[in-house]
């Protein structure tokens, strides 16, 4: 699993367990420790290319796992958005998708770890201005095993695009990309 992709597990986790009505049992807070501290490791390999020695793999403490999913300000999102967009295009014109992992890589360290609402909210920034008869740039993010990015649903609504049923989603995500590259092969 890459590392935004278990971040925004963790992030739903989180949001899961508040909606309980009793305490998870230990064993499950334990499991969800290990993955918090295995989170921040990764985060610091990903930022800092640290050494990921075992002193580095010790369990999260609630301050360390706040400063790893740290939100930024709205205004730092707007020229990450624009970044994006245009990696996406041309991700686009290369006829293929990208992982949130690759699109680090692209952007060469100006994009830094983000929280997963700070991802969700940078791609529906990126497409903001795509046109209602055209696909979303962001369907170009895949997950890890070539699938639809879990913020995939998420953007499409934010953008008003029409729901598309579960059962469909992958198929509806497979044809915009097919559309995205259509649109975008001699642009």
């Amino acid at each position: 699993m890459a590392t935004p992709e278990l971040a925004s597990a963790l992030a739903e986790a989180d949001r899961l367990c508040h909606r309980l009505s009793a305490p998870l049992p230990e064993a499950e807070k334990k499991a969800l420790a290990r993955w918090r501290g295995n989170l921040l490791s990764r985060a610091r390999v990903e930022e800092n290319g640290a050494d990921d020695s075992p002193a580095d793999n010790k369990v999260a403490s609630a301050g360390d796992v706040d400063r790893a999913t740290a939100r930024l300000p709205r205004d730092a999102l707007r020229p990450l958005a624009d970044q994006v967009r245009a990696v996406l295009q041309d991700v686009a014109r290369a006829q293929t998708t990208v992982t949130w992992g690759e699109l680090r890589r692209r952007l060469g360290g100006r994009l830094p770890y983000l929280h997963p609402d700070d991802q969700g909210e940078i791609l529906v920034m990126a497409d903001g201005d795509t046109p209602a008869n055209e696909p979303l740039l962001s369907a170009l993010v895949a997950g890890a095993d070539l699938s639809p990015h879990g913020l995939y649903r998420h953007i499409r609504h934010s953008l008003g695009r029409e729901r598309v049923p579960e059962a469909s989603l992958e198929m509806h995500w497979r044809m915009d990309v097919f559309r995205l590259h259509q649109l975008w092969r001699h642009g």
